[in-house]
């Protein structure tokens, strides 16, 4: 129920009538929607972190840079040799 307030109020915040009774958007409707696609950009970026986290994604991708940084060096160790 508090949301079918609230989109209510959102509605009523959105849209004014003008003069010759067409709708148009106010700037706090549009500050609304940044707020509302920012708030859905959070709640994304939450889930796919406790989703990296959780699934052990994060240790495997250290890992595999820690390995490209061994095989960087053992490269340029080879190349210094051969020079």
């Amino acid at each position: 129920m508090l949301w079918y307030n609230f989109e209510i109020y959102a509605v009523k915040v959105v849209r004014f009538k003008t003069m010759d009774g067409a709708s148009a958007v106010s700037f706090a409707g549009i500050l609304m929607i940044f707020i509302f696609i920012a708030l859905v950009g959070l709640i994304l970026y939450a889930v796919f972190s406790l989703a990296i986290k959780r699934s052990g994604l994060r240790k495997e991708i250290s890992g595999l840079k820690q390995e490209i940084r061994l095989l960087k060096e053992r490269m340029e160790k080879k190349e210094h040799n051969l020079d």
